[in-house]
């Protein structure tokens, strides 16, 4: 799997997916996202670790433990108490490789030191689906992710412009040798998405089942995009 353009995909997972299309991509995936609160919405009485530890068996790549903010949400949706999405990421650390939580929430601090304990690494986010904000509000989202000792800032936003998908590419430029980062144009083609990947960014996240962004592309044709981007390289 090292190497392969599969490697730079995140597939997103929110429960009850199925069959082949399904098995290929955690075979395969290099980074598998398990939206816990998705879940919780479609399964309220679900048992969120036999789920994690199902896919796990399957699942080659790295897996991040993501319980998303309300607030950070594409369409309005019944939040989950922080309390709660606190005891989640406390009860789920033990079984992902990564836990992704939003860098302005209250319990970011909270999740950080819990992922420490465990020797796990931090995404921490930010996500805005209204617009792409001023490079310099990009700057402070970063320096925040830094002040807390992340070790990935995620910056996804929408895109309505040519010059706003080159402000994110500029960020994804800004951030190397400051913090490894993960830039995600929403809202755009899967080419235009596509564009931070060549500029440092780490990986791409791909639906298989349930959508949970803008614009966010299946599975299958993330990876024959990159795919066909390799062999045009010689790779």
């Amino acid at each position: 799997m090292t190497g392969s353009p599969a490697a730079r995909i995140a597939v997103v997972l929110t429960g009850g997916e199925r069959g082949p299309s399904f098995r290929a991509a955690l075979r395969t995936a290099g980074y598998v996202e398990l939206r816990i609160d998705r879940f919780l919405q479609r399964y309220p009485d679900g048992d969120v670790s036999a789920w994690i530890v199902s896919v796990r068996n399957m699942a080659a790549g790295r897996m991040i433990g993501t319980v998303r903010w309300h607030r950070e949400q594409p369409d309005p949706v019944p939040g989950l108490p922080d309390k709660k999405r606190l005891a989640l990421y406390r009860s789920v650390l033990p079984l992902v490789d990564l836990c992704d939580v939003e860098v302005a929430s209250r319990i970011a601090p909270a999740v950080i030191a819990l992922a420490r304990r465990h020797g796990r690494k931090v995404i921490l986010s930010h996500h805005d689906f209204r617009k792409t904000p001023p490079f310099r509000t990009l700057q402070g989202i970063l320096r925040s992710a830094q002040i807390y000792h992340g070790d990935i800032v995620k910056i996804a936003t929408l895109v309505a412009s040519a010059e706003e998908l080159k402000r994110l590419v500029r960020f994804t430029d800004f951030c190397r040798g400051r913090m490894a980062c993960i830039v995600v144009p929403m809202g755009v083609s899967v080419r235009e998405r596509m564009a931070p990947l060549a500029h440092g960014s780490l990986v791409a996240y791909a639906a298989l089942d349930e959508r949970t962004a803008p614009g966010q592309p299946g599975w299958g044709t993330v990876k024959a995009f990159l795919e066909r981007r390799h062999h045009r390289r010689g790779g």
